[in-house]
């Protein structure tokens, strides 16, 4: 079996980080975490591990994340001498811990790490302050090209007031009103079916969807 660090214990949770839970790539830090924390998403890199699921691992905006090894990066700076002072090996062999590789396996599943940045600087936003009812640029039925074909999707706020019925969160949904079975209903974001913030981020989202489901 090959495993990532040779050089560490088979057991290792670096080497246990099985690639089916690692998503590759194609602001500074929040002060809840310590030097430990932060150099435990820096071994999370080392591992491997994208800058999307490690940000959605440690709940940070992913654009703190791309701070963190470069060398021309001015911040975090005694990460990286960490880093040099240990060698790469020793590095992830003290801070990649069991407790990290936890994080980053229910972060796999994270349905922010397959979004844009922009996209995912709107969930977060979404998640501490909720959907904005005033963001309707994209509310309405658009039609979308996909496979030599054109499908109509509708694009609406629901809340209380505007649909009686609705037993989801308050928010922006998207509605696939020419693929069958779902004309009439209303999809969210994630396995929970969550609103999202914009009617931008819906539409796009929609899109998404076209390309993943049709």
């Amino acid at each position: 079996m090959t495993v990532a660090f040779p050089d560490l214990p088979i057991d290792h949770p670096a080497n246990r980080a099985s690639g089916d839970i690692k998503h590759r790539e194609g602001d500074q830090f929040s002060p809840k975490y310590d030097f430990e924390g932060r150099c435990a998403m820096a071994a999370s890199l080392l591992s491997g591990f994208s800058t999307s699921q490690v940000a959605a691992a440690f709940g940070v905006n992913r654009r703190t994340v791309t701070k963190i090894l470069p060398r021309a990066s001015k911040y975090y700076r005694p990460i990286r001498d960490e880093i040099d002072r240990l060698g790469r090996v020793d590095f992830v062999g003290k801070y990649f811990t069991d407790s990290t590789l936890e994080r980053l396996q229910k972060a796999a599943t994270d349905p922010t790490i397959k979004m844009t940045y922009r996209e995912a600087d709107e969930a977060q936003t979404a998640a501490t302050r909720g959907p904005n009812p005033r963001a309707t640029s994209n509310q309405g039925v658009a039609l979308l090209n996909h496979e030599s074909k054109t499908y109509r999707v509708d694009v609406q706020w629901r809340d209380h007031t505007t649909d009686s019925d609705a037993d989801t969160a308050e928010g922006w949904y998207f509605c696939m009103l020419d693929v069958e079975g779902l004309e009439n209903a209303w999809l969210g974001t994630g396995d929970e079916g969550n609103p999202f913030i914009t009617s931008q981020a819906a539409i796009n989202a929609a899109k998404r969807w076209l390309i993943d489901n049709v």
